[in-house]
């Protein structure tokens, strides 16, 4: 059940930045820390498409798993 739920923890957060790959703006603001009220960086489309990528395959490890 853990690895369910991990899997699916990391598959959702892989799916949230496929969103703001496409240009999704929900929730980005609350993603990226800030110093003195200025982002500490502005992650782009290609970083960000390289987290969801490696999001997802590490959602695979605990689902595969488990079966």
């Amino acid at each position: 059940m853990a690895a369910w739920t991990g899997g699916s923890i990391l598959l959702s957060l892989s799916l949230l930045h496929l969103y703001w790959v496409a240009g999704g703006v929900y929730g980005k603001n609350r993603a990226v820390p800030e110093w003195k009220g200025k982002p500490v960086f502005v992650p782009g489309k290609g970083s960000t498409l390289l987290v969801a990528l490696l999001l997802f395959g590490a959602s695979l490890f605990p689902i595969g798993r488990r079966g």
